[in-house]
């Protein structure tokens, strides 16, 4: 007669036999059980054997996430001594996707104004991943992916939130950045700005200095700056006296005429309503000689970019399968105040399809 007692099997990883894991595809979890005397140790998921381990007195097993619901890992000793068992119960329930910043991994991001600037991120679950800039979506995986990453090519002026977000049939997680891009000041020189400035103001004529407040400039007050510098001005210098820029906070200010070069410089209007969201834009024009109705007879630029081509992005994107990218060249023949010019009809038109295939408009009789 035998007094030997059978196996004993004891959960050490997890210890608690109650456990619950959220339902991620792919992801694993390793349980890990001791026995009080040398015996075979067998691991069952729902009473399908897993695996077998002969002859230990410890044994760790890795499970993938099962499907939702409550399931049982149990762990059998046998030898012959006769048998012992022990089991977790494992609850798998659902939670949304979990996104991760990769690079940057910090929150805080800064640049400088037209830098390049890569984005990525890691989500714990297999997910549609949608880039955005400033709630404009920019970038989406398309098939569900756990690594995904978006460049912008040309970082913006201003304070700008990158969210990134996942989704699959758990829900939807998300996360962000705070993007800070900022302009270091310039001391313009020659014909072209080759800067984006933030601030704009009126103040006392014949450049002797701004008054009151800055004013946020956008793309129209960046264009009719750089028209007073290297355009035909001089009928207009009165007013274009009174105006003035700076980069941002702390840099020095600037009159819209310091100088004037006298080139032939126009102001264009870019728009497209089918692109999301709709793109309206505004550019300076040069032209060069000959035909105005000869695309190549034009020299178009912006910010930092002096030879802005069909395809940029940022100033004078393709068009689309409904809709052509139209640029709309217009002589300028007043100022009328701080913000704004007068013009007549677009000098020519032209039409950029969605292969980058550039056409004049034909004029209405």
């Amino acid at each position: 007669m035998s007094c030997s007692s059978s196996p004993v099997v004891t959960l050490v990883e997890p210890e608690d036999p109650d456990i619950g894991d959220p339902y991620v595809y792919g992801a694993e979890r390793t349980f890990t059980a001791s026995v009080d005397q040398i015996a075979t140790l067998e691991f069952y998921l729902d009473d399908t054997l897993m695996q077998t381990f002969p002859n230990v007195t410890e044994a760790s097993q890795p499970f993938q996430i099962p499907f939702l619901g409550v399931h049982m890992v149990r762990v059998v000793a046998r030898n012959e001594n006769g048998s012992g068992e022990n089991y977790w119960t494992w609850s798998i329930f659902v939670t949304p996707p979990e996104i991760t910043l990769i690079d940057p991994a910090e929150q805080e991001v800064t640049d400088k104004a037209e830098a390049s600037r890569l984005f990525k991120v890691r989500s714990n679950q297999y997910a549609i991943i949608r880039f955005y800039l400033d709630g404009d979506l920019k970038q989406e995986s398309p098939v569900p992916t756990q690594n995904a990453s978006y460049r912008h090519e040309s970082a913006p002026l201003g304070v700008h939130v990158v969210s990134v977000v996942a989704t699959n049939t758990n829900g939807s997680g998300q996360n962000h950045w705070d993007w800070t891009v900022y302009q270091e000041c310039f001391e313009p020189a020659g014909p072209y700005l080759t800067v984006q400035f933030s601030h704009f103001r009126c103040g006392l004529p014949d450049c002797g200095g701004g008054e009151g407040p800055w004013l946020s400039a956008d793309c129209l007050q960046n264009a009719i700056a750089r028209y007073a510098r290297a355009g035909h001005s001089t009928p207009y210098i009165d007013k274009l006296s009174r105006h003035y820029w700076r980069v941002r906070d702390g840099c020095p200010e600037h009159c819209y005429v310091e100088q004037i070069f006298d080139l032939d410089i126009y102001i264009a209007s870019v728009t497209n309503g089918s692109l999301v969201p709709p793109f309206g834009h505004t550019i300076c024009a040069e032209h060069l000689g000959g035909s105005v109705k000869e695309f190549s007879n034009w020299k178009f630029f912006q910010f930092a970019n002096l030879d802005i081509q069909p395809g940029d992005q940022t100033h004078m994107p393709r068009g689309t399968e409904t809709e052509d990218t139209k640029v709309q060249i217009y002589k300028v023949i007043g100022i009328i105040d701080c913000v704004t010019y007068d013009r007549k009809d677009p000098e020519v038109t032209f039409l950029i399809d969605k292969n980058g295939t550039v056409t004049p408009e034909e004029a209405e009789e």
